[in-house]
């Protein structure tokens, strides 16, 4: 009680207002395009893109407004509206803009004007639909290479059909009563049959045309409501002629493409069966949509071609194949007449969690199968909006309570809140289970043997285990892709490679006895057995360490050495099995420090010998221990010349946790740092790769910065010795040094109080997000569009207390 209101939310260069935009998630209200935006952004940041969070979204977007202002000033296609929309895609999405690897689609709200059945425009009638440009990189690739699709998603589909002569039917028994239907008209979730009945005054009235039924899909509608131009039903010895519009009410799962049967007054009354059929044929505005997206995406590609300087890219795009790719997908159709901008939420919300590839195993798909996936209904829609409001209050009230506005700082400071965003958004990976299932049923069945299993890399293994539907859950090595496709990919002649040889070949070279010779088999690899390039030397040496038969892990004992070469789910169930199983763990690292308390001197987990990568096959049976071990000595984490592979991946794990600043690395060192350690000297060189899946991607990214002292202190952090024990240091054992951020101001005084009590010298030391805070605090937020610090700072100093009465 007593605090400040917060009134407005930012994420990301949208913003949402308390009261003008709150009040649009009520029952009968339109979604407007400022929560559109602040959606799909919220959405891009809580929502698992192929179960992972926080990395770079799969689905680019550009604004509710982009397909309006590419076509502002008149222009006559997409190529001529590209300067309206010039900066649009790198400002928001890199240099790679659209045709980055991890981008598989375009999300376009299109806003078009309804018109009516004569072609006539409603200015008040207005509708959005979702334009979903699948794979925009393809169109620059060769022909049959990779597929591409502009997907139309539209909840108010408009379809008609006419019948010329009309269909007709006679009633059974009386050649003089009849009925036709000219034309049967399909707008969202209801349909318009246009019919003309007669009768003689023979066999009495014409039957009541509220009796009449409409079957399509195996689903019957009934009471429909007629608009009669002529209703004259007429009696027995007098003439029936009714010509009218019967409306019926179908709902939002309805299908609009098939066959539609209609019965006029009781079954089996009229005969034959009047038949028509519905198909979903794109309309003028739809391929104009289209024209002008394709238009846009080549002059993309034109402009970034010339921006990258590079001879070896092509330059031409092809709009041709984008243009006859305009799939129309049957999607659950609105039932109310505001709801078609949640309609498209939803469906953004849905694609989100897709990635990249399966998004381009869509841009192949067929509109039936593309019909075939879970859209959200009616149903889910409305049940979508209420979760979107309370989790809509349940954010300004965390904002009040922190007195912070910006909504990626309240989603990592409140765990809780953001456990609630997210399940507003998302409701599990079904969505995305169903396109894997789709992928699986749709590529071709290719068959491998193991060594081209072997030969591929770890993406490629990961994206054909993705689309024959086999992709592991949560955290997978290697070797469990490849367990996951032998059954589905090897042809049968292959199969007796597994085990290293075929039945009845003689024992690998080498080999002195019988145990191994069965070693040897057991471990063999499937490249090494094809004679591809062999792994790389920390799987070599994880490899070579198993034996035939794997102890069970309650009897497993092990060192920290080990643990550095242990598979990552030998690792996991090593903390299950002992009980310290850390929170929210990600890496390796996570799982290491978690056991070395459990680790011992003596280990049996690689028999009476163990290799060491860096000595190419020696063998030492020596175990080092912590007596020999010296006080860890403060240098850098630069490589020493002579230091092998062995030390360097001890030195770097104990290195876990500190600072980075001024840390100088080696090219070797790169191959056998942590995942953890790679990703944060990205972070802190700046040169994070997005959407990075393999350990490569930070490799290649830091290869260039070897010998550079990494931004961020004076002087370098220092490093344990290469003898040191291998336990990480506490916080306050750490050396201090030049490198020590300065302590943070504390600014809350001033935060919470009824009249100013800052000076402008306060106000300079201050971080633009507390001068934000102030602004909304004291009701001096600048009313401008783009407003930054000087514009902040001007406000609240005219309010600011003189410095002399401080």
């Amino acid at each position: 009680a007593g605090l400040p209101q917060t009134v407005e939310l930012r994420l990301r260069r949208s913003s949402v207002h308390r009261y003008h935009d709150l009040k649009r998630l009520d029952d009968g209200e339109d979604l407007n395009d400022a929560l559109l935006d602040f959606f799909v952004k919220l959405g891009q940041a809580v929502i698992p893109c192929g179960g992972l969070e926080g990395g770079f979204p799969s689905i680019a977007y550009l604004g509710s407004l982009f397909y309006d202002v590419l076509r502002k000033g008149g222009v006559s296609d997409g190529r001529s509206g590209h300067a309206n929309v010039a900066n649009w895609a790198r400002r928001r999405l890199g240099n790679g803009g659209l045709f980055f690897d991890g981008i598989g689609a375009l999300a376009v709200p299109v806003n078009e004007t309804l018109r009516d059945r004569a072609g006539r425009a409603a200015p008040k009638e207005k509708h959005w639909w979702l334009a979903l440009l699948l794979n925009p990189r393809a169109g620059s690739k060769p022909q049959g290479e990779e597929d591409v699709s502009l997907v139309c998603l539209d909840s108010v589909a408009r379809m008609e059909v006419k019948s010329n002569p009309p269909v007709k039917a006679l009633k059974r028994g009386s050649q003089a009563y009849t009925v036709e239907v000219a034309s049967l008209y399909r707008q969202g979730f209801a349909a318009f049959v246009r019919f003309r009945a007669l009768g003689d005054g023979s066999q009495g009235a014409l039957p009541d045309p509220r009796s009449a039924r409409l079957r399509a899909n195996g689903r019957e509608w009934t009471k429909p409501q007629a608009s009669l131009a002529i209703d004259q039903r007429g009696s027995f010895g007098v003439p029936g002629r009714m010509e009218g519009i019967l409306e019926f009410t179908l709902d939002s799962e309805a299908q609009t493409v098939g066959d539609y049967i209609f019965e006029f007054g009781d079954p089996g009354t009229y005969a034959p069966t009047l038949v028509l059929t519905l198909k979903r044929e794109p309309d003028k505005f739809q391929k104009e949509v289209t024209n002008f997206l394709a238009g846009y995406v080549a002059k993309e590609w034109e402009v970034a071609s010339v921006g990258e300087g590079t001879t070896s890219r092509p330059r031409d795009y092809s709009v041709d194949r984008l243009e006859g790719r305009l799939c129309m997908p049957d999607v659950p159709q609105q039932e109310t007449a505001n709801d078609c901008g949640f309609f498209i939420l939803a469906q953004i919300l849905l694609v989100l969690q897709l990635t990249p590839e399966g998004l381009r195993v869509l841009a192949g798909a067929s509109a039936d199968k593309l019909t075939a996936l879970p859209w959200p209904t009616q149903k889910e829609v409305t049940r979508r909006k209420a979760k979107l409001r309370d989790a809509m209050v349940a954010m300004f009230e965390t904002a009040d309570d922190m007195l912070c506005d910006d909504v990626d700082m309240l989603l990592k400071k409140s765990p809780s809140l953001r456990s609630k965003v997210q399940a507003a958004m998302w409701d599990g990976p079904q969505f995305a289970e169903a396109v894997r299932r789709l992928a699986a049923a749709s590529a071709p069945k290719q068959e491998f043997s193991i060594s081209e299993l072997g030969t591929m890399s770890t993406k490629a293994l990961r994206t054909l285990c993705a689309q024959r539907g086999v992709l592991p859950p949560g955290m997978v090595e290697r070797s469990d892709l490849l367990k996951a496709l032998i059954p589905t990919t090897i042809r049968a002649a292959t199969i007796s490679d597994v085990n290293g040889q075929a039945r009845g070949s003689s024992p690998p070279a080498g080999t002195t006895n019988g145990n191994s010779s069965a070693c040897a088999s057991s471990t063999k690899r499937p490249n090494e057995s094809a004679g591809v390039a062999p792994e790389p030397p920390a799987k070599q040496t994880r490899l070579s360490s198993q034996n035939g038969e794997e102890p069970h892990l309650g009897n497993l004992r092990f060192s920290s050495e080990d643990l550095e070469t242990m598979p990552l789910k030998r690792l996991r169930g090593l903390c299950v099995q002992h009980k310290c199983m850390p929170s929210c763990a990600l890496e390796r690292g996570d799982f290491m420090r978690a056991l070395q308390p459990f680790a011992s001197l003596e280990s049996n987990t690689a028999g009476t010998a163990r290799s060491t990568p860096a000595t190419s096959g020696a063998v030492s049976s020596e175990v080092e221990t912590s007596s020999t071990n010296s006080v860890p000595k403060a240098n850098s984490c630069e490589a020493e010349p002579m230091m092998d592979l062995a030390e360097r991946r001890a030195k770097w794990a104990r290195s876990a946790g500190m600072h980075l600043a001024g840390v100088v690395f080696e090219l070797p060192d790169l191959d056998v740092m942590p995942l953890k350690t790679l990703r944060a000297l990205c972070v802190q060189h700046k040169v994070l790769p997005a959407c990075a899946v393999e350990r490569m991607d930070f490799v290649r990214a830091l290869t260039a910065l070897v010998g550079v002292p990494a931004p961020g202190g004076q002087a370098r952090e220092p490093a344990p010795a290469s003898g040191a024990s291998t336990t990480p240091s506490k916080p306050e054992e750490r050396p201090r040094g030049p490198t020590k951020d300065p302590p943070r101001r504390d600014f809350s005084r001033f935060l919470g109080a009824a009249k100013p009590k800052f000076t402008t010298n306060d106000l300079e030391l201050m971080p633009e997000q507390t001068l934000r805070t102030l602004c909304i605090q004291h009701g001096v937020l600048p009313s401008s569009g783009d407003v930054g610090r000087a514009e902040l700072f001007a406000s609240l100093a005219k309010i600011a207390v003189p410095v002399a009465n401080a």
